[in-house]
């Protein structure tokens, strides 16, 4: 017993309060949140023990030494279970609060990681539409053909004035290709109807609503091979040329995008992909598509 108050710093006799007060000024100074230093774990272990054992004391005496010393010894035991729990209950709140501020620190990264993105795709997208209104204040047109696609850009060339000019753009990668912004893969060899500023030939965009004939040709050839795959039939099929003009009178080309990026996953193509198929083949009207090019069972 005496062990017990010389390790709280009391002397024997001391009162409950004064018991409290030590144990709670000794516990914050080595309590293991705190004090990293080592041994101070097992100080706090044996502050809480000694604390349990003299805050809880018997409740009559025991009737001979031996009943006595038997008491003592499950008295000390019980301080020494009661100190390891509360050990343990500290260290799982403890456990609890750097998983909470983990989570917190974790949510900020990721808040802040947000905000680069958004705010790096705001100044791409302002960038674009201004470079977009600046060129229609006094634009050209030319028609410009892909020379090179490669993993997230392609290059077109285009001549002004018997001067042959190279441009590189940004296209979107889904899975297997590069997709241009009218939804479609680009290729080798398409052409585009590119506006330029006036004086300025590199100043430059594509105007992606207007399919020249050559781009129009490869894309028909690319969804044959494309939908002979679905509706499993030749690609040289009629059927499937009826499909895409129909297809593309009725939705444009987000339909056609539609149509060659029918089992694409939207985690790879976010605007088309098998989800925007499928809810374009549940319409009457593509249905109608359908039947009309007698491809409806």
């Amino acid at each position: 017993m005496h062990e017990y108050y010389a390790i709280l710093g009391l002397v024997p006799g001391a009162t409950p309060d004064e018991i409290k007060r030590a144990y709670r000024k000794l516990a914050l100074t080595y309590h293991p949140d705190v004090n990293k230093e080592p041994g101070a774990k097992e100080r706090f272990l044996r502050i809480t023990e000694a604390y349990n054992y003299l805050s809880n004391p018997p409740k009559r005496s025991a009737p001979n030494i031996a009943s006595q010393r038997k008491a003592e010894e499950e008295r000390i035991k019980r301080a020494k279970a009661a100190a390891t729990q509360a050990a343990r209950l500290r260290y799982e709140a403890f456990k609890r609060r750097q998983e909470r501020a983990q989570g917190r620190a974790y949510s900020n990264a990721i808040r802040v990681l947000l905000g680069i993105v958004f705010l790096s795709g705001g100044i791409y997208f302002a960038n674009k539409y201004f470079n977009t209104w600046y060129v229609n204040q006094d634009y050209i047109e030319v028609e410009a053909f892909v020379m090179k696609v490669g993993v997230r850009h392609f290059w077109l060339q285009y001549e002004v004035d018997g001067v042959a000019y190279v441009k590189k753009f940004s296209g979107l990668r889904s899975k297997r290709f590069l997709v241009a912004d009218n939804g479609m893969p680009v290729m080798k060899y398409e052409m585009f109807m590119l506006r330029y500023r006036r004086g300025n030939p590199l100043r430059a965009y594509i105007d992606f609503s207007r399919v020249l004939p050559r781009t129009f040709t490869i894309y028909q050839q690319i969804l044959s091979t494309e939908m002979a795959r679905k509706y499993e039939i030749s690609s040289g099929d009629p059927r499937l040329e009826c499909l895409m003009l129909l297809v593309y009178e009725q939705y444009g080309l987000p339909g056609l995008a539609d149509l060659f990026f029918w089992q694409e996953s939207p985690l790879e193509n976010f605007n088309h992909n098998s989800w925007s198929y499928a809810r374009m083949a549940k319409e009457p009207a593509f249905q109608k598509i359908e039947s009309n090019c007698l491809l409806m069972d």
